[in-house]
């Protein structure tokens, strides 16, 4: 069965996890400097990662999918860094992982 992971965020991610696990959805949460999403119930998983910000971010994402089974899961990022992530990366993302269409998302913050 495949799942949603959502990537940061605070209230927004923490109303996400909520949301999707009402109805069943798996959620993991991979959380960085801000941890609310990972105290729902709905969260089945939380998991350090270094962050949209890190050189390796992105290979980081495809080598857990690979390690975890991940394949095909939705990647719901909540965070403008992790918007801009997933947004400069959406080709090599997509190959594992169920993304939203491109964001129009400057490189400027």
């Amino acid at each position: 069965m495949s799942g949603a992971i959502i990537l940061g965020g605070d209230c927004g991610a923490l109303a996400t996890a909520r949301s999707l696990g009402r109805r069943g959805i798996p959620v993991i949460f991979l959380s960085g400097s801000n941890k609310l999403a990972s105290f729902s119930k709905h969260v089945r998983r939380t998991i350090e990662w270094p962050g949209p910000e890190s050189a390796n971010a992105v290979d980081w994402l495809l080598e857990l999918s690979a390690r975890e089974g991940f394949d095909g899961w939705t990647l719901l990022p909540a965070a403008d860094a992790d918007v801009r992530l997933v947004s400069q990366n959406h080709e090599r993302l997509s190959s594992v992982f169920k993304c939203s269409g491109r964001f129009n998302v400057s490189s400027a913050t």
